[in-house]
C-alpha cells in the first residue's frame, strides 16, 4: 500500500498537467486502485468521527491470528471500517454447485421469513442468530478478489458476535447488474447510501442476500443471460470498531 502511495505521488507534482492525464489499466488492477482510495477516504471519515484518535482499538478473533505477535504486516492483513458494506467483485463462481446453492438460500430464507414468496419478506429484515448467519452464508460461495473473503466471513461474525452479542439481521432483495467484464465483475455493491446507512445503524451485523443476474447489456462468457445467483453483501454496524483480519 506505501508504494502504492509513492506511486500516486506523480499526480501531486503535476497539478498544471492533471486534467490531461490519463491512466489506462485493466479491471483487476483499476479495482485494486480504487480499493486503496476507498480505504484511505474511510480511514480519515473514522479519525474524523472519533476526534483524532492516537491509537486505533483492534482485535482480533480467535480464528483470525495477527501475522505477528508485535505488529501487524500491512501486506498481510486487511481491515473493515465500521458502516462499511463488503461485498465480493467476482461474486459468481462459475460452479454446477452455484444454481443448487441459490436454491438452497431461498429455502432457508421462506424459512427464516416464514412466507411461500420471498416477495411478501419484510423489508425490515429479521434477526437470526450469528451461528445461523454464518451456516446461511456459508453456502454462497464467489470468487471474489477485493476484501470479500469467502472464508473470512464466519470469523469476522463470529467476532462481531463478542463484540456486540449475538445476532445479525438477514435482508432481502433482487438485483440486476451489469457486468464490468466478460468474467462479470462489479465494482460497486448494490446497496444505495440510504441502505447502507439504515443497515448500519441497526447495531448488528446485516447480512444481505440478493437475488441477482446479470443484465444483457454485456454478454459474460459461458453464462446463461437468465440465469440468477446469491450476490452477498454484509453492511458493518457503525458502532464497533475496526475488524481486522488476515487476507490468506
Amino acid at each position: 500500500m506505501d508504494t502504492m502511495y509513492q506511486h500516486a505521488r506523480m499526480f501531486g507534482y503535476r497539478k498544471d498537467t492533471l486534467p490531461f492525464t490519463k491512466l489506462f489499466l485493466p479491471p483487476q488492477l483499476y479495482g485494486r486502485f480504487r480499493e486503496i482510495y476507498l480505504s484511505d477516504e474511510k480511514l480519515r471519515d473514522f479519525i474524523a468521527a472519533h476526534k483524532n484518535p492516537e491509537t486505533f482499538p483492534v482485535r482480533i478473533s480467535n480464528t483470525i491470528r495477527a501475522t505477528r505477535k508485535n505488529i501487524l504486516d500491512s501486506i498481510n492483513i486487511d481491515y473493515l471500517i465500521p458502516g462499511q458494506q463488503i461485498y465480493p467483485d467476482y461474486p459468481y463462481l462459475q460452479n454446477p454447485k452455484t444454481t443448487n446453492a441459490r436454491k438452497k438460500v431461498l429455502k432457508k430464507l421462506k424459512e427464516i421469513f416464514a412466507v411461500s414468496d420471498l416477495a411478501d419478506v419484510d423489508h425490515n429484515g429479521k434477526e437470526i442468530s450469528t451461528d445461523d448467519a454464518i451456516q446461511l452464508i456459508s453456502l454462497v460461495k464467489s470468487s471474489a478478489t477485493n476484501r470479500w473473503r469467502d472464508k473470512n466471513i464466519p470469523a469476522i461474525l463470529s467476532d462481531l458476535k463478542l463484540r456486540l452479542g449475538d445476532g445479525v439481521t438477514i435482508k432481502f432483495r433482487k438485483a440486476e447488474r451489469t457486468a464490468g467484464d466478460e468474467n462479470g465483475l462489479l465494482l460497486q455493491g448494490v446497496l444505495a447510501g440510504e441502505e447502507v446507512k439504515q443497515s448500519a445503524a441497526i447495531g448488528k451485523p446485516v447480512l444481505w442476500l440478493i437475488d441477482a443476474s446479470f443484465n444483457k447489456k454485456k454478454k459474460v462468457q459461458d453464462w446463461n443471460n437468465d440465469s440468477r445467483f446469491m450476490y452477498p453483501t454484509i453492511v458493518l454496524p457503525q458502532n464497533t470498531e475496526l475488524v481486522i483480519f488476515n487476507k490468506s
